[in-house]
């Protein structure tokens, strides 16, 4: 929604936040499928937004 509204700043907090939650449940489970395409998914999120 922060990306709709315009606010990067916003946008890009959550998706760091979500990183860091992403990242720690496919390390709990290398095998969980979903958590590495969740894991994945926000890190293009990230990098859409650039730098």
């Amino acid at each position: 929604m922060a990306v709709a509204a315009g606010d990067l700043p916003a946008a890009r907090s959550a998706y760091e936040a979500s990183l860091t939650i992403s990242t720690c449940l496919a390390a709990l489970d290398p095998s969980n499928a979903q958590w590495r395409n969740d894991l994945q998914w926000v890190r293009q999120r990230l990098d859409d937004l650039g730098e």
